[in-house]
């Protein structure tokens, strides 16, 4: 599944996202979440802190917001996060509590859960109306990315 997440994730760089417009940045998550690239046009370093990923540990949802939150309050531009999960969150209640504070604050969130693990309720309770996404398997995610990136753009 990590092959297939990073095969879209390259394809979301190269091919969807336009870097002389908008700026991106990419936080793995597991026990805690790590900050891999900072908001960036730069898709070289991108594409190559999306190598570093490696699958470990749980699902610590709160912190990956925090962290993205952090990233994106010194943005005046539209601000999106995109939250990619294939595990249940240690704490539910504290992640739907979180993600309505960045909602609050301008902040779009796009849930897009992967696998039979998760309830899409949660999916749905994390991210803004109609941005929540489940799929059965990462060899949807390409797929997914371009609907998402349509949406976002269509707004």
């Amino acid at each position: 599944p990590i092959a297939e997440a990073k095969k879209a994730c390259h394809a979301l760089l190269n091919e969807m996202i336009d870097f002389s417009v908008h700026s991106l940045g990419l936080i793995a998550f597991d026990n805690m979440p790590k900050l891999l690239c900072q908001l960036t046009q730069d898709k070289n370093a991108l594409n190559s802190q999306v190598e570093s990923i490696i699958p470990d540990g749980g699902t610590n949802v709160v912190g990956p917001l925090k962290l993205a939150y952090q990233e994106l309050e010194k943005s005046k531009n539209e601000r999106v996060i995109v939250l990619v999960t294939d595990g249940y969150p240690f704490d539910e209640d504290a992640a739907v509590r979180y993600s309505n504070k960045l909602k609050k604050a301008g902040i779009r969130i796009i849930s897009i859960g992967v696998g039979m693990n998760l309830k899409s309720a949660f999916l749905k309770n994390i991210a803004n109306k109609d941005d929540a996404y489940q799929l059965a398997n990462m060899s949807e995610l390409r797929d997914t990315f371009k609907t998402v990136i349509l949406k976002i753009m269509e707004k």
